[in-house]
């Protein structure tokens, strides 16, 4: 059993039991969207003024309570480090889920961004900008979402994922506010962080434990339905 068949699984798995306890909610968001919709069309047609007005720092905390909320974790179960090629199979998973968080990335800020275009547009900004946005709200966020797990996963002082947080915020609003050489100082702040926080991450596996319970913790696991199954037995 290869680990692109074992993530297509788990993911299809984990989506389907979404789909069914969120039911209700997701109703609730339709008819939210609905509503959310009207007023874009509104806006797009020039009948809410005030929305372009909205000070950059304001934008900037809306766009990190959406960062603030990716979740990076991988596919493992405990079942996993029973194989005989478990190092083998860790690391591919390890690398599928990283594919799987960006794509999702990619989707969520792409969608996010293109509804934030009129904001952008009405305060002159060129189409090259705005996809120069796009890339850096979506590099941002994949920083501040992988360093934050790095950091959970060493169990460090919560003090440093704060500070994490701060460099994301002043990162987006540096962007937003026209201030890309202060944003590229953070930037590169950031990015050098986050490799530091990685390093051998692929190749060597000392919070593996850690990294399963987290994974756990955030999505249906193997382990989990065998503790059931047990308990209902």
């Amino acid at each position: 059993m290869t680990a692109r068949y074992l993530l297509k699984q788990r993911v299809t798995g984990h989506a389907a039991k979404l789909l069914k306890t969120r039911r209700l909610r997701l109703y609730i968001m339709f008819a939210l969207l609905f509503f959310l919709g009207y007023q874009y069309i509104l806006f797009w047609q020039g009948g809410l003024d005030w929305v372009g007005d909205v000070s950059a720092f304001v934008w900037a905390v809306l766009f990190l309570l959406l960062v603030v909320n990716d979740t990076f974790f991988v596919w493992f179960e405990r079942a996993d480090v029973t194989q005989r090629k478990e190092r083998t199979l860790i690391k591919a998973l390890k690398r599928y889920s990283l594919y799987y968080h960006i794509v999702k990335l990619i989707i969520k800020y792409g969608v996010v961004v293109s509804l934030f275009r009129p904001v952008l547009v009405e305060w002159g900004w060129t189409h090259a900008s705005i996809l120069s946005f796009f890339l850096s709200v979506l590099l941002i966020a994949w920083l501040h979402m992988w360093t934050q797990y790095q950091l959970k996963i060493r169990r460090s002082h919560w003090m440093s994922r704060v500070s994490v947080t701060i460099i994301a915020l002043i990162c987006l609003y540096a962007f937003l506010d026209g201030r890309p050489l202060a944003a590229v100082a953070f930037g590169s702040g950031f990015v050098a962080l986050a490799l530091y926080a990685g390093e051998g991450w692929m190749s060597r596996q000392p919070y593996l434990d850690r990294e399963i319970d987290l994974a756990e913790a955030l999505h249906d696991s193997f382990f989990q339905k065998i503790k059931k199954g047990h308990f209902h037995d």
